[in-house]
C-alpha cells in the first residue's frame, strides 16, 4: 500500500482556521502545550465514576464478541487517570460511509499517540449512536453504483430497538450472495454472521470485528441513561440558558463568518423521550411546561419522570457531547466536520455541566484507489488533481464523420417532410399542435439513435465513457467524496481485512492533508 497527498479544502476555509475557531474551544489540538493541559484535567476528574465505565463496557463488550485487547482496555478505563479518545456515528449498515471508518482509525490512532506521550492509559471509544431515530444510514450501504437495502417494519424507532431478522438477516444474504469466491467471501461472512436479535447488538459486533486488535471499546448510549439522571434533569431546568447560549455563540460565529450548526427553535430542550417500543420524539418547551410523552407537564412532574425512568430519555446532537464529556473522562473527541461545526456553538454549554470540553481532533479524510482504479487513471492520463474533478471534464467526444452527420440531417428533413405531407392530405385530422408534437418527437427519437451511434463509433476505436464513469463512481460518487459514499467492505472484497490493518499504519492522526491511499490488490 502506498500513499500521497492532496491539499484541497473539504470545508470552508475558515472552519479549521485556528485563529478564527480558537476562542470557541478549549483547546488547540495540535498544540503539545494545550493537549497536556487537557490530560491534567481528564486524568485528575474525580467526578467520574470508572468502577461503573469498567463493568459497563465489559459486559457490552463481551455481548457483542469483542476481543481481548478491547476487554483489557474495559479493565484499564477503572485505573485513576485513564481517559478516553471517543467519536461516534450513527449506527450505519455494515458501518456505513468509509468516514466511519476514518473517525475509528483516527481514534485508536491518537489514543495510542497520546498513551505514549503521557504515560497514562487512553482508550479508544466508538459511541455506537443507536439511540438515533432517523434510519437513512441503517437501511442502506453502497459500492460504487450499487446499493444494498433494508425494509424494516418498525418504523420511526430509535436504531437499538430494530430487530436484525428479517430486514438485516436478508440483506446480508443477498450481500454475502453477490461474492465471488475469490474476492475474500470467507473473511467477509465470519465478520457478518450473527446470531444476535438486536440490530445495535450486530452493529456493533461488525465493528469490533473489523477493528480486532486495535482496542477499539464499542458503547451505545443506553448504557450510559442510568448515570445520566442529573444531567437530563439539568437540560430541563436549564433549557433557556442552554438556547440562549447556542444562539450567542452562532451570532460570535456568523460575525466571523462561519456558519452555525445549530439555529435552535424557542421550544427546543435538546432532549428525546423514548417509548417502552421504541418511538422518539422531541421533547418540548412552553414557558415552564414540558411535552412528554404526548402530554404537558409542569417542570416539576418532568424532572420526577427523569428519576424514575431515565432509560426512556436521550439527548439531540447538541447535548449529545457534552453527556459523552460528562460521563467519560474524555480527553479527545474526533470529529468529522459537521461534528466539529457542532462543537463550535458548545463551549459555553460545556461549562454550564461543569465540564471542560475535550480536545476536538477533525478526523483523517481519504480516497483509495485499488488497483481496478488506478489501472483506468493510468490510461485516462488522469491526475491526482483529476480525481476530483468529475467524469464530463474528461470524457472522449466524436463526431459522426461528415457523410454520418449528413445522412441524419437527411433523415430529419425527410421525417418532417413525410409529417407536412400527412398533414396537408388529412388536414382536418390535423391540427397544428399534433403536427408539432409528432415532430418534436421524431426529433428526440432520431437525436438518441445518433447518440447510439456516435457511442458504437467510439467503441470500435477502443474509447469507452463508461470506463470513465465506472470510475468516478468509486473515486467521486455522486459529485461527493468517496468517503460520503462507498462502503468498507468494497476494498475488503478486493484487499482482504488487511485493508483496516493497512490503513492504521499509514495514517496520521494530526495529518491534515487529504490520503490518496492506492492498495497492492
Amino acid at each position: 500500500m502506498t500513499v500521497t497527498f492532496h491539499n484541497f479544502n473539504l470545508v470552508d476555509d475558515n472552519l479549521y482556521n485556528a485563529k478564527i475557531t480558537s476562542a470557541f474551544l478549549e483547546t488547540d489540538p495540535y498544540s503539545s502545550d494545550s493537549l497536556s493541559r487537557n490530560h491534567q484535567y481528564a486524568s485528575s476528574r474525580s467526578d467520574i465514576d470508572r468502577e461503573f465505565l469498567s463493568e459497563t463496557f465489559s459486559e457490552y463488550n463481551n455481548v457483542i464478541g469483542n476481543d481481548s485487547t478491547a476487554l483489557y482496555n474495559c479493565s484499564r478505563i477503572r485505573n485513576a487517570g485513564s481517559m478516553a479518545v471517543v467519536t461516534g456515528q450513527q449506527a450505519g449498515m455494515l458501518t456505513g460511509p468509509l468516514y466511519t471508518i476514518y473517525k475509528i482509525i483516527t481514534a485508536v490512532n491518537f489514543a495510542k499517540h497520546c498513551e505514549h506521550k503521557f504515560k497514562t492509559p487512553v482508550i479508544p471509544v466508538f459511541w455506537n449512536a443507536t439511540e438515533d431515530h432517523d434510519l437513512s444510514e441503517v437501511e442502506s450501504f453502497h459500492y460504487p453504483g450499487k446499493k444494498w437495502s433494508a425494509t424494516f417494519s418498525q418504523n420511526g424507532v430509535a436504531a437499538q430497538f430494530l430487530n436484525v431478522n428479517p430486514a438485516c438477516s436478508n440483506l446480508v444474504y443477498n450481500f454475502l450472495d453477490s461474492i465471488s469466491e475469490i474476492n475474500h467471501k470467507d473473511e467477509i461472512t465470519s465478520i457478518l454472521t450473527n446470531e444476535f436479535e438486536k440490530y445495535g447488538e450486530f452493529s456493533s459486533s461488525v465493528t469490533a470485528r473489523l477493528f480486532k486488535g486495535t482496542g477499539l471499546v464499542i458503547i451505545e448510549p443506553k448504557l450510559l441513561r442510568k448515570k445520566s439522571t442529573p444531567f437530563f434533569q439539568k437540560c430541563i431546568s436549564h433549557c433557556h440558558d442552554i438556547r440562549n447560549g447556542l444562539e450567542q455563540a452562532g451570532v460570535l460565529l456568523q460575525q466571523n463568518k462561519i456558519k452555525p450548526a445549530f439555529q435552535v427553535s424557542g421550544d427546543s430542550t435538546g432532549l428525546f423521550y423514548i417509548t417502552d417500543d421504541g418511538i422518539r420524539y422531541q421533547i418540548k418547551n412552553r414557558k415552564n411546561d414540558f411535552f412528554i410523552n404526548n402530554k404537558w407537564v409542569s417542570e416539576s412532574s418532568a424532572l420526577q419522570l427523569i428519576a424514575e425512568s431515565s432509560s426512556n430519555f436521550s439527548t439531540g446532537a447538541y447535548l449529545r457531547p457534552v453527556l459523552q464529556s460528562k460521563i467519560i473522562p474524555a480527553l479527545a473527541y474526533i470529529a468529522g466536520p459537521a461534528e466539529y461545526r457542532y462543537h463550535l456553538q458548545l463551549k459555553n454549554i460545556f461549562h454550564m455541566f461543569d465540564v471542560k470540553m475535550p480536545v476536538i481532533l477533525p478526523r483523517n479524510h481519504a480516497t483509495i484507489l485499488t488497483k481496478k482504479e488506478l489501472k483506468v487513471a493510468n490510461k485516462l492520463g488522469l491526475k491526482i488533481h483529476d480525481y476530483f474533478e468529475g467524469p464530463q471534464k474528461f470524457y472522449h467526444q466524436h463526431k459522426l464523420y461528415k457523410k454520418g452527420r449528413d445522412s441524419f440531417k437527411n433523415a430529419e428533413q425527410a421525417l418532417i417532410d413525410i409529417a407536412e405531407n400527412l398533414a396537408q392530405d388529412i388536414p382536418d385530422l390535423v391540427n397544428e399542435n399534433v403536427l408539432n408534437q409528432f415532430k418534436s418527437n421524431l426529433g428526440i427519437q432520431l437525436d438518441k439513435l445518433e447518440k447510439r451511434v456516435a457511442k458504437e463509433v467510439l467503441r470500435r476505436e477502443g474509447i469507452d465513457n463508461a470506463r470513465i464513469d465506472r470510475f468516478y463512481n468509486c473515486i467521486f460518487p455522486k459529485k461527493s467524496m468517496q468517503e460520503r459514499w462507498i462502503n468498507i467492505f468494497y476494498f475488503i472484497e478486493q484487499n482482504g481485512l488487511s485493508i483496516i490493518s493497512d490503513l492504521l499504519k499509514i495514517i496520521d492522526p494530526l495529518e491534515r492533508r487529504h490520503y490518496v491511499v492506492y492498495t497492492d490488490h
